[in-house]
């Protein structure tokens, strides 16, 4: 598989090159990174959201290793979303970041249709950050979980043991 390839500039920085991951990469980098900041990826989540889009999933490498990564998958061209923007800590606050952010960004906007929304997942603390590139708070949303115990309160719940197509 041929993988497209971008080299940017920043100053005091060696050349970075912005690539397409492979579904090793995705998992041992931004999923790690994700868990590692508390965001919450599911179990089955990687596979998943990789092979819906493959080439959807960016790093930016640094000499060798990749040190931030972003996602942007198109969905058909009407709807586009930006997620899983994170850069190793180390490497944070050299404009490593805001050059991926803006390079996924025009990425997306280039697959796709003329006025399709881009939604995202974003750090509530980069509000500012993110309407920067142009985006606006909609809404905040929380993730909540619990733990399903046994009820006999639903026993008139009818047990499907076989559909029939239509």
């Amino acid at each position: 598989m041929k993988r497209e390839m971008e080299t940017i500039q920043l100053p005091d920085i060696d050349p970075l090159i912005i690539r397409q991951l492979t579904y090793d990469e995705f998992v041992r980098y931004p999923m790690r990174w994700a868990f590692e900041e508390g965001w919450n990826p599911g179990n089955a989540d990687a596979e998943v959201f990789y092979y819906s889009e493959p080439q959807a999933h960016l790093g930016i490498e640094y000499h060798g290793k990749i040190i931030g990564s972003g996602s942007i998958p198109s969905y058909e061209g009407y709807f586009g979303f930006m997620g899983i923007f994170i850069v190793d800590p180390f490497y944070r606050a050299k404009g490593i970041g805001r050059e991926l952010w803006i390079y996924r960004r025009d990425a997306l906007l280039r697959k796709l249709k003329a006025g399709a929304a881009i939604g995202m997942d974003g750090v509530f603390s980069m509000q500012e950050f993110y309407q920067k590139g142009g985006f606006q708070f909609s809404h905040r949303n929380l993730r909540m979980q619990g733990i399903a115990f046994k009820s006999n309160k639903l026993t008139n719940v009818p047990i499907i043991s076989q559909l029939t197509l239509i």
